[in-house]
């Protein structure tokens, strides 16, 4: 998006379950039962390897080679197929949740972004992107009914 274009209004899902992020060791062969999770993500570098899940999924193995784990994050998807030549998208969310001093973490994936928030920050981030953003949140279900 363009700064001439017109900034639209966002609509972003907001999931009532907590999920983990998990930091491992790059070497970290990630256990196939977390594949069966109804979400995750799973990202690996040249330094490391983040496995994110829902708190509640129990199907496997705990990720027992974490070295860092930060548990009580929502996550706030971004409700729309995202085209990968648009541009500013994400600071409309991002920048006034900075400017409030709410922390997030971010995971984009092809077609859109989620925003992780936690918990303790979850109603100042929801106040945050409908009235300085102009975005709408909406309660969404469960990642295991989706």
């Amino acid at each position: 998006m363009s700064s001439h274009q017109e900034q639209s209004k966002l609509t972003l899902v907001l999931y009532p379950d907590l999920f983990t992020v998990h930091r491992l060791p790059r070497s970290t062969v990630v256990p196939a039962d977390v594949l069966q999770s109804p979400w995750y993500t799973i990202s690996k570098t040249t330094d490391e390897l983040s496995v994110i899940l829902p708190a509640a999924y129990t199907h496997g193995p705990p990720l027992t080679d974490a070295t860092k784990v930060e548990p009580g994050w929502r996550c706030l998807k971004i409700e729309a197929v995202l085209d990968l030549s648009l541009v500013g998208i994400l600071t409309t969310v991002a920048d006034p949740l900075r400017d409030a001093g709410v922390p997030i973490f971010v995971v984009s994936t092809y077609d859109t972004d989620y925003v992780l928030i936690k918990e303790a920050h979850v109603e100042e981030a929801r106040r945050v992107i409908v009235e300085q953003a102009g975005h709408q949140v909406i309660d969404g279900p469960s990642v295991f009914v989706i």
